[in-house]
């Protein structure tokens, strides 16, 4: 009786008559049948209007939707090193038939990669996802698809995120926080229809953990492409605190070229003679580590955050979780363990186990763009903080030698000329962007509007050398 019950509460048909009955003057004719009960639910909580291309005015019914992808590739290695997501929906005919290569804020993209909506909508899209998969992997030199490709795209996708976000690059707003999770509920969704995608990203994680030799750069290219993994990993295998001790340490490690690039004195730990620096030099290397660090503590609080709100259980309940998401009228309390657990806080009353909403999202974004001690940052990722300075100031010191025999950098080396070519253009959305030394003349292109007699702050460009202010650029 109850098996019959539920093949009835799913069956096409009936809610085919249901929606045609309760809405009998909408146009909405769902491709698959196993669609109609999801788009009666869209329309009774009047989300379809805002699930369509921006220029054909589809909605996921009637064509493909997704996201304009742009990437920049690193000269050096051939491989994709970021990938950023328009936040604009965009339709496959809009991309493919009129060409559109641009969004509503004038940011210009390279590829279309389409979202989850729907399972119906999923299988419709794969074999775009695939092209474009295939497409942003160019070190592979290969136009066929490989189900590894996508731990080699959906979580630089993911990270270019957090980056941009920790960096103010684009704001946390709600198209933002809804294209994220779309993304992320793409990546499970190929994680499910490809298997052999969790076994690597298992198998990737352990690894790492294993020896410090699978943890150096050259084994491990890039830390923050590395902890979206556990995304598309039941928690029950592997999670942050398998993997926190190994990560923090290597992390503390490659932080230290940046660190002696802003402050070039922290290279050096001992005195000519041997001895280790004074109580005033270490308390100092503890205050100007914090701030140098500053995006990279960030990002690192970013990935713990999404792991905690995003990354419950099994990859199954996740799914199931993003599927009841989707589709609320105003979806604010819906947490990962189906119960609205917003009481539990911590971190200056942010919440320890947050429920998947825009709300929660943006008051931790607030947090983490806030926090300007260590002993906040500790607690947020789970460790417990160094009890003096003296203490935290050795692991810093540690983390200088483990760079210097690591090879990450060198005694006596010019750290100015770290990333003296520039950085992705990418990350050029961010408050921060560093440039060579022989740069000439910047474009600076400021796209907004607003109605009537508004008062506002214009944007401003300040040039520094160093810790030095040499330039303003603003209007006048």
């Amino acid at each position: 009786c109850n098996k019959y019950a539920k093949d009835i509460a799913e069956d096409g048909f009936l809610w085919r008559s249901v929606f045609q009955t309760r809405f009998p003057l909408s146009q909405l004719s769902p491709n698959s049948m196993k669609e109609w009960k999801l788009a009666y639910k869209l329309m009774r909580a009047n989300i379809v209007e805002r699930l369509r291309c921006i220029h054909t005015k589809k909605n996921f019914f009637e064509d493909v939707l997704g996201s304009g992808i742009d990437f920049t590739v690193n000269p050096k290695t051939n491989r994709v090193d970021y990938i950023s997501m328009s936040q604009d929906l965009l339709s496959a005919t809009a991309f493919t038939k009129e060409k559109i290569r641009t969004d509503a804020f004038g940011n210009k993209f390279k590829l279309f990669l389409p979202l989850f909506f729907s399972a119906e909508h999923f299988q419709r899209a794969l074999p775009q996802v695939r092209k474009t998969i295939v497409r942003l992997c160019p070190e592979r030199n290969s136009t066929r698809f490989d189900p590894s490709m996508v731990l080699d795209v959906m979580p630089k996708i993911i990270n270019t995120f957090i980056v941009l976000v920790a960096d103010e690059g684009i704001s946390a707003s709600r198209k933002s926080f809804l294209g994220f999770t779309r993304v992320h509920r793409l990546f499970l969704a190929l994680a499910h229809q490809y298997p052999t995608i969790k076994v690597e990203a298992l198998r990737r994680l352990k690894l790492f953990v294993a020896s410090e030799e699978n943890r150096v750069k050259s084994a491990c290219p890039s830390l923050g492409n590395l902890l979206p993994l556990l995304s598309v990993v039941d928690q029950s295998d592997f999670d942050w605190s398998n993997i926190r001790p190994a990560y923090l340490g290597e992390s503390f490690d490659r932080s230290v070229l940046w660190v002696c690039k802003a402050h070039p004195k922290l290279e050096k730990t001992h005195s000519s003679t041997g001895e280790v620096e004074c109580k005033q030099t270490a308390e100092e290397r503890v205050t100007l580590t914090l701030e140098a660090m500053k995006v990279n503590i960030r990002l690192l609080m970013f990935h713990v955050y999404f792991m905690k709100a995003c990354c419950r259980n099994s990859t199954t309940d996740r799914a199931i979780l993003y599927d009841r998401f989707f589709g609320q009228p105003d979806p604010e309390d819906i947490s990962p363990n189906g119960t609205d657990d917003s009481g539990s806080k911590d971190h200056d009353g942010v919440d320890t186990s947050p429920p998947l909403s825009y709300t929660h999202f943006q008051r931790h974004v607030t947090y983490i763009l806030s926090v300007n001690t260590w002993q906040r940052f500790f607690k947020f990722i789970g460790v417990r903080c160094p009890s003096t300075k003296g203490d935290l100031a050795r692991i810093l010191r540690n983390a200088v030698k483990n760079s210097r025999r690591k090879g990450y950098h060198k005694a006596g080396m010019d750290f100015s000329r770290v990333h003296a070519n520039g950085t992705s253009k990418i990350l050029a959305k961010g408050q921060q962007y560093s440039t060579s030394s022989d740069l000439r003349r910047v474009m600076f292109t400021d796209r907004w509007g607003f109605h009537g007699n508004t008062v506002y702050l214009d944007a401003s460009c300040l040039l520094y050398r160093g810790r030095k202010l040499i330039n303003t650029v603003d209007y006048s």
